[in-house]
């Protein structure tokens, strides 16, 4: 006889989550639209990942050359361990919008609640926590994006374009005197490295490899940070005929000291 897969014990199964979530009727419809998919994700079959902790010799972890890449303490082994079991699942389910949205749920639970990380204004590395919820976590995450975007289902005609490009050469992404307004965030000038705050869930998703990805990425940033700048860098040339820039960076350099010398200086070794 072929061999049975463990069931999912009851307790955690997306119909118990769903009974027992503290959410709105509307949330609560939404996600039980959600749950019948849920329910083929791998993982729910697999009972030993959901059962008493495995002994320590049997956790599952990362290769070394993104360990490394990882805060000292950012995550605890267990929850570690749990959280690349259900990646995994992720990653084999067929549905492709379930995976992209599992992914973003498991990233967002990996900095609130699975991992150990606090934030200050500079991320930092809290109190380890020895076990975490973590298939719990990650469902209630699903169920507020599902509820989410439940509410914006009458706004889905809305049209809107995604595009990846360097703000500082725009001009294959978009037209000129294409924009009438910009919304945006930019980075603070107080050596705050942004590719830490994002490190913890890059890492375990897959997205950062090794030492050569993470350079690779601080390249592709606007950097508010001297650690971040190199050799290679020309934006001190790009911006030398526009003077008002040299004034804001030369007004800025009393709050935060040490921001332009430093960084024109380092650009331009």
């Amino acid at each position: 006889m072929p061999k049975r897969s463990p069931r999912l014990p009851p307790e955690h199964s997306p119909a118990k989550a769903l009974k027992n979530c503290r959410c709105s009727r509307g949330e609560k419809r939404a996600l039980s639209q959600l749950a019948p998919r849920l329910a083929t994700l791998p993982l729910l079959a697999r009972g030993e990942a959901l059962r008493e902790a495995p002994c320590l010799s049997s956790l599952r972890g990362l290769p070394e050359a993104q360990a490394r890449l990882l805060l000292k303490n950012s995550i605890s082994p267990l929850p570690l361990h749990r959280a690349l079991v259900l990646r995994d699942a992720i990653d084999e389910h067929g549905d492709e919008q379930l995976r992209a949205l599992g992914k973003l749920a498991l990233a967002s639970a990996l900095v609130r609640r699975i991992g150990n990380l606090k934030f200050g204004p500079e991320v930092g590395v809290g109190k380890p926590k020895s076990d975490v919820p973590v298939l719990e976590t990650w469902l209630r995450g699903m169920h507020t994006m599902a509820a989410d975007l439940d509410g914006l289902r009458g706004q889905a005609a809305t049209p809107a374009r995604v595009m990846l490009a360097d703000s500082r050469d725009a001009k294959g992404a978009l037209e000129v005197r294409s924009v009438d307004a910009v919304i945006t965030s930019p980075p603070y000038p107080n050596e705050k490295d942004y590719t830490r705050t994002t490190r913890l869930e890059s890492v375990i998703l897959g997205l950062l490899r090794n030492k050569q990805e993470l350079r690779q990425l601080k390249q592709g940033l606007i950097r508010s940070n001297t650690r971040g700048v190199y050799k290679a860098d020309t934006d001190d040339q790009e911006v030398a005929d526009h003077p008002r820039i040299g004034e804001i960076a030369d007004a800025i350099d009393p709050i935060v000291s040490g921001f332009s010398p430093n960084y024109v200086a380092r650009a331009a070794r």
